[in-house]
């Protein structure tokens, strides 16, 4: 009878820790207040801002975001270099466990490089987050007047 309890016990906590490694990104990263600034008339790009909040129990990574509204979509951020604030690619971004990670203006940030048409103030568009583990999340993002941030 020993037996049998111990391989209950044991068989339910395999399946609580199965339950608990295979947490999906997707699943408890929650994108607040997705945004992106309206173009400027000539310039083909712009960035998309939010908050990511980790509701999950492990630190997950965002490592792509992708949409058809433009030729290259990167995750950016800025370093400091030589004395001047730079702009750089980022292979991912850390989101920690219970944390919020903010994406803003002149720090993290998601950078549409090569407008396939303007943005306008108004309108909205699509992107896909994808994470570390595989997932994606699709976000819908309003496009707001560069004064309204």
């Amino acid at each position: 009878m020993r037996i049998r309890q111990y391989l209950l016990i044991l068989c339910a906590f395999l399946l609580v820790s199965s339950t608990h490694a295979t947490e999906k990104a997707s699943d408890v990263i929650h994108a607040e207040n997705p945004f992106a600034r309206a173009s400027i008339p000539g310039m083909a790009m712009s960035a998309v801002f939010m908050k990511l909040k980790n509701t999950g129990s492990k630190e997950h990574l965002l490592v792509e975001a992708n949409g058809s509204v433009a030729r290259n979509i990167e995750l950016h951020g800025h370093v400091m270099q030589d004395g001047v604030m730079r702009m750089r690619q980022m292979a991912h971004i850390h989101l920690k466990p219970g944390q919020d990670k903010v994406l803003k203006p002149g720090g993290l940030h998601i950078m549409l490089i090569g407008l396939e048409a303007p943005l306008i103030e108004g309108s909205d568009f699509t992107l896909e987050l994808t994470f570390d583990d595989g997932s994606k999340q699709t976000l819908n993002v309003p496009v707001q007047s560069i004064s309204a941030q």
